[in-house]
């Protein structure tokens, strides 16, 4: 068969994704429930400690993933609109008709955008015009880049515009938003570096009270000598001890990381992926240290 087939679970993988898109709410669903459904099988088998926050992690994994895919969806897409845009003025400019200039973008490589500048020529060679394949095109890539691009083009090509020179000023305007976007990144990179310092200098010290303080009153409550002045420690207070660092590790962490995605990226919820990270790393030092 010439006929290229596709597997009904990437169909299905698809179509979620783009019911998430529509409706992020869709994603936090999942992962409460999936929260959930682990809380209730893993409750008889480890500690209540653990267990919430073991459940809070499989919570935030979902949308901090989602977010972080999505970013970078969003992020290739908005990358090759501005190129496109120039070829298809270029070739208009150059005397070819709409469709042919779409045609002649058609045969380039955009990246994600290929697909999409393909499906537009082939709906206009059925008959379609160019602002309804522009309509569908934004259906398709709802960035808000896209979405906003596309609503000036319509309106100025409504209007009796010269197309050619619409497309090319809403290119260079694409163009300086992503060169904007790429300096605040840079610029706030930095401040994302010190959130993480942060947290490592947390570490280090609830590693030092708990490696070298810790059984140090420990020993002091043994030898009796520290009793009398009222700082000795017994066995199962420095165990709670080590708990209570456990926690302040991973609410420092979870905490640190949406901190992180807000300067960052201006969005907490960004900041999910660095929450699962610290948190992840919370506990990799309580079972290796702690």
């Amino acid at each position: 068969m010439n006929e290229r087939t596709v597997h009904p679970r990437t169909l299905d993988v698809k179509k979620y994704l783009r019911a998430v898109r529509e409706r992020p709410h869709r994603m936090f669903s999942l992962s409460l429930l999936l929260s959930l459904a682990f809380s209730c099988t893993a409750f008889f088998f480890i500690g209540l400690s653990d267990l919430v926050i073991l459940a809070m992690m499989i919570a935030i994994m979902p949308p901090g993933l989602y977010d972080y895919y999505e970013k970078r969806r969003v992020r290739k897409i908005e990358a090759e609109f501005p190129s496109l845009l120039q070829d298809i003025a270029a070739s208009r400019k150059a005397g070819m008709p709409l469709n042919e200039a779409v045609g002649m973008a058609a045969q380039g490589d955009y990246g994600v955008l290929t697909e999409g500048i393909k499906w537009m020529e082939t709906m206009m060679s059925w008959g379609a015009s160019f602002e309804e394949a522009l309509i569908r095109f934004v259906k398709k890539y709802p960035t808000p880049v896209i979405r906003r691009t596309v609503s000036i083009i319509l309106e100025a090509f409504r209007a009796g515009g010269e197309i050619s020179e619409i497309l090319e000023t809403v290119a260079e305007d694409a163009m300086e938003l992503k060169m904007l976007s790429e300096k605040r990144s840079a610029e706030t990179s930095p401040y994302v570096v010190i959130c993480y310092i942060a947290y490592f200098v947390f570490v280090v010290v609830i590693i030092v009270l708990s490696t070298q303080f810790l059984p140090m009153m420990e020993e002091s409550a043994a030898a009796g000598g520290a009793a009398a002045s009222g700082f000795g420690m017994a066995s199962p207070d420095v165990a709670l001890y080590r708990t209570l660092f456990f926690h302040a590790l991973v609410l420092q962490g979870f905490f640190s990381g949406l901190v992180t995605g807000k300067i960052g990226e201006g969005r907490m919820i960004a900041g999910l992926k660095h929450s699962l990270v610290l948190v992840a790393i919370s506990f990799v030092i309580c079972a290796v240290v702690l």
